[in-house]
């Protein structure tokens, strides 16, 4: 699952491919190649500002944002 603190996400973007992502701007560095400007942002992310991330799929947004998944727990 995703850090929740800094990640909004996974998004569903109608007509849109890819696995979309809002995340905190200090997630974002580094990541610019992932980065989407939707004309008409639909989500608010706790109010704050956000960067919108695109990647092909989860595997490649793991990948990317490794530092920010966190395993689930035993339940």
């Amino acid at each position: 699952m995703w850090n929740s603190s800094v990640i909004d996400g996974p998004v569903q973007i109608d007509g849109v491919a890819g696995f979309h992502l809002n995340v905190a701007p200090e997630v974002a560095e580094g990541l610019e190649a992932y980065e989407a400007f939707p004309r008409n942002p639909r989500r608010v992310f706790a109010g704050a500002e956000t960067v919108f991330l695109r990647f092909a799929d989860e595997a490649e947004a793991r990948a990317a944002l490794a530092a920010y998944w966190i395993e689930p727990g035993p339940d």
